[in-house]
């Protein structure tokens, strides 16, 4: 795809949040959805796991909960730039009880940014996997400048960015 291009499945997607996020942020050229699906996030503040639709594209990722019908809200815009992502298997401490007691090993994973530490399920390993390799090679890609400036004033969701300071093993 040409980087002057609009990628119609981000309009799309942009008139499916509830409520819309203040201009057409989502649809800036030159960025493209290349991977979405559901995840379970857990949600440190309420001790819940809860699922979420996961948007990457090739410099964001959105994190949305599912909304009325076909409606999403925008929970959190995560530049690309700025996260780190790590799995269980890289030795982490205080998250691997998270995942004790569950049938299945081998299915968490964190992004780190520099306000925040989201923690997701997959629902099998090979999903994991996926996921993992997904947005690691989305941003070893990542255009340093796609992303729209105005990113940061935006009241819609919490956008986390700016240097990681994540634990390392």
């Amino acid at each position: 795809r040409s980087q002057m291009q609009i990628d119609v499945s981000l309009i799309n997607l942009w008139n499916q949040f509830y409520p819309k996020p203040e201009g057409p942020i989502l649809a800036t050229p030159g960025r493209h959805l290349l991977w979405s699906g559901v995840l379970i996030y857990y949600n440190h503040e309420h001790k819940k796991k809860k699922e979420r639709h996961l948007f990457l594209c090739n410099d964001i990722i959105l994190m949305a909960k599912k909304w009325k019908g076909d409606k999403y809200r925008l929970r959190y815009m995560i530049l690309l730039n700025s996260l780190k992502i790590e799995d269980e298997n890289t030795g982490w401490s205080d998250y691997n009880v998270l995942s004790q007691g569950s049938e299945i090993p081998d299915v968490e994973f964190r992004i780190c940014t520099p306000k925040k530490t989201l923690v997701f399920f997959a629902k099998s390993p090979k999903e994991k996997s996926r996921w993992v390799s997904a947005i690691g090679l989305a941003k070893m890609n990542s255009p340093p400048d796609i992303t729209n400036k105005r990113i940061h004033e935006l009241m819609i969701g919490e956008v986390l960015d700016n240097t990681v300071k994540c634990n390392t093993a």
